[in-house]
């Protein structure tokens, strides 16, 4: 964030030499509106948390004190995830004004609109709320997910097994690129897929600088003990061709945004385990919605082998879990059947932007 934070006079340099008609900025930098104002260019911020994240985060730098009008799933879930920053690698402490104050600070800066990843059936109240706050027009880019298909990484092996797999047989674990699960963490949840007797695909991830083995991250015996039924993959796997195979029946997810959208958009019932920032209001979203259910509720990170092992067997398999896997279901033929409605929207709002400026 400090680097970030004195980068103005680079981003400076760029915007004179590219003449750019828009500049489109993230949340977390207030100081490139200023920026592109000073070269006569408009800015709209483009907002990467969900709309209860963004709008919760008005809502407390605007009316700090005043009851949630959405009651407390919500709230709880941020003060969980401001006891469990310390997860975040390498750890430090931003510059300068709080998440909260940088958050409203990029918010009002932005011309006219606000970009946000999220579509209304899901999050619509959250969207009302946010404008009446703001007064500034929401526009949703809905949910597209990225083809992270590195063509330097050969998944040809994982896929291949995949493909040998029942139909949502198979639960996908990760807890993206910033959280860590410790020794004991990774113990809970190696016994908790033993139990489940699911088949599974485990991305598991070491901080930088930790130099581990794998087999020496997971308990004596737990690869052999799985045997074909399960796999472990370290550092990297391809996310989006992962859940949208049949074969997967379940996403055990920290909750970030990015990870979530993608496996609501493939139709994947979400097993929720935040770890910090926004993902227990992202979790409470997944629970709303009813896409999915949480494990550990807002006692952010805890993990428990019996806990989650009910919940992956719950979504992928018991009877009574036929709810969820509906609701996701349907919420991905939502999602995919929008198309480019949003995209389309988004082009029309920026070129009034643009073409205001200029007459």
């Amino acid at each position: 964030m400090a680097a970030f934070d004195e980068a103005g006079p680079a981003l400076s340099g760029v915007i004179a030499d590219v003449a750019p008609d828009l500049l489109i900025y993230d949340v977390l930098l207030p100081w490139a509106q200023p920026v592109a104002r000073s070269h006569g260019v408009p800015a709209v911020v483009f907002l990467t948390v969900s709309m209860a994240a963004a709008s919760l985060c008005v809502h407390l730098a605007k009316r700090r004190g005043e009851a949630h009008p959405y009651g407390t799933s919500y709230v709880p879930g941020l003060r969980s995830a401001a006891e469990q920053n310390a997860r975040v690698q390498p750890q430090g402490k931003p510059s300068g004004a709080s998440s909260v104050g940088r958050c409203m600070q990029s918010i009002e800066g932005s011309s006219d609109i606000v970009l946000l990843k999220s579509i209304k059936e899901l999050e619509g109240k959250h969207m009302e709320y946010m404008e009446s706050l703001t007064g500034k027009k929401v526009v949703l880019v809905g949910m597209p997910v990225r083809d992270d298909l590195d063509p330097q990484q050969d998944a040809k092996e994982l896929m291949d097994w995949l493909d040998m797999k029942e139909r949502s047989s198979t639960v996908f674990i990760s807890f993206g690129s910033e959280c860590f699960l410790n020794e004991e963490e990774r113990e809970e949840m190696a016994y908790s897929l033993e139990l489940s007797e699911v088949n599974f695909i485990w991305v598991i991830r070491f901080p930088e600088g930790e130099e581990i083995k794998l087999e020496d991250a997971l308990p004596g015996g737990f690869l052999e003990r799985v045997g074909n039924r399960g796999v472990v993959v370290e550092k990297w796997a391809p996310q989006a061709r992962i859940l949208a195979h049949s074969s997967i029946g379940g996403f055990l997810s920290h909750c970030g945004w990015g990870s979530l959208t993608e496996g609501m958009r493939f139709g994947v019932p979400i097993i929720a385990m935040p770890m910090q920032n926004d993902q227990p209001l992202n979790a409470a979203v997944v629970k709303e919605s009813g896409v999915g259910v949480e494990v550990g509720g807002i006692d952010v990170g805890r993990m428990d082998r019996n806990e989650i092992a009910k919940a992956v067997r719950h979504v992928l398999v018991d009877q009574n879990g036929e709810r969820v896997r509906k609701k996701a279901r349907e919420m991905g033929e939502i999602i995919r059947n929008r198309g480019d409605a949003e995209i389309d929207e988004l082009v029309v709002e920026l070129n009034k932007i643009c073409w205001s400026l200029k007459h």
